[in-house]
């Protein structure tokens, strides 16, 4: 029988390995929550940080470490999504666990119930992120059975969709 995990706000992105930390000042008005994907601002606004529209596919810096201030320049943490970085994030609850999505490119979008973002594994249009596997979120050990929900999913944020792209950073 497949185990559907509760999900909560607590549930939010949260680095896993090789992560590295950086602040960048807040573009105006923000109001992003830790654990949010968050982009470099838009034009001439580049060295801000802001949040992420739902499936971002490029200028993403991280994830908030930090929930932003409101105000504009207010120095704030972001885990950043370098080539390296890989991090937790939970699965969409109507997503079930399906072992062919490893090493497949997939979306990640705000889950407006919970207040946190997710991984989309059925919309490979909008690739973010790279699926290296699932996680059950009770024993935190490897997922071993497809059908399960809204499980963790460890992720790196793919080159293209990073301003890290073409780099080592």
């Amino acid at each position: 029988m497949a185990t559907v995990f509760v999900v909560g706000s607590g549930d939010y992105a949260r680095p896993y390995k090789n992560v590295r930390v950086q602040h960048f000042p807040e573009d105006a008005s923000q109001t992003f929550k830790r654990g949010e994907v968050v982009i470099a601002g838009g034009a001439g606004l580049e060295n801000k940080v802001k949040i992420a529209a739902d499936n971002p596919t490029a200028a993403i810096l991280g994830i908030a470490a930090a929930d932003a201030s409101g105000v504009t320049g207010a120095m704030v943490p972001v885990w950043l999504a370098t080539n390296d970085a890989e991090f937790i994030i939970r699965t969409i609850d109507a997503d079930t666990v399906d072992f062919t999505d490893i090493g497949a490119l997939r979306a990640v979008q705000k889950d407006a119930t919970n207040v946190i973002w997710v991984v989309d594994t059925a919309d490979a249009g909008n690739d973010s992120v790279l699926v290296l596997q699932y996680l059950n979120p009770t024993t935190r050990n490897v997922q071993t059975v497809e059908g399960d929900t809204s499980v963790w999913a460890v992720v790196k944020f793919t080159p293209a969709a990073t301003i890290w792209s073409g780099t080592t950073a």
